[in-house]
């Protein structure tokens, strides 16, 4: 894999016989399918793979949108009996590490979300406490 870009716009390339090209093809599949049950058409190359779902037309899923999503997802995850952890790690610094992308990332970007998943750790309810970092 390889990462490149700043800001809002990151590209990632991923080897095309690897689990994780298997696995990220499923998810745009997936996304694929969401899109057209929603909007009646095929996704476009100009449409967002992640969008706003109160939207009439596509529209690219806002900040605050993704961190409420990301809530959900680990509230979702709790009930499961699953570490909240790395997923509201994700949610205040805007990416997740997994031993499959670790390097991609600067070490800084490493001991920040290491730091992040201590932090929910260390805490009784990770839910409801105040975000590590916000977005």
């Amino acid at each position: 894999m390889h990462r490149e870009g700043s800001g809002d716009q990151i590209n990632v390339t991923v080897p095309p016989d690897s689990r994780a090209a298997e696995e990220l093809q499923s998810a745009v599949d997936g996304q694929r399918e969401r899109f057209r049950q929603q909007f009646g058409r095929d996704m476009g190359p100009d449409d967002p793979l992640f969008w706003d779902p109160d939207a009439a037309e596509p529209a690219r899923i806002t900040r605050e949108q993704m961190a409420r999503d990301l809530q959900e997802w680990a509230e979702s995850v709790v009930a499961a009996g699953i570490d909240p952890a790395p997923v509201l790690a994700m949610r205040d610094l805007g990416y997740m590490v997994m031993e499959e992308t670790q390097h991609l990332f600067s070490l800084a970007e490493l001991d920040a979300f290491d730091e992040a998943v201590a932090y929910y750790r260390s805490v009784d309810d990770p839910l409801t406490v105040p975000p590590f970092r916000s977005l």
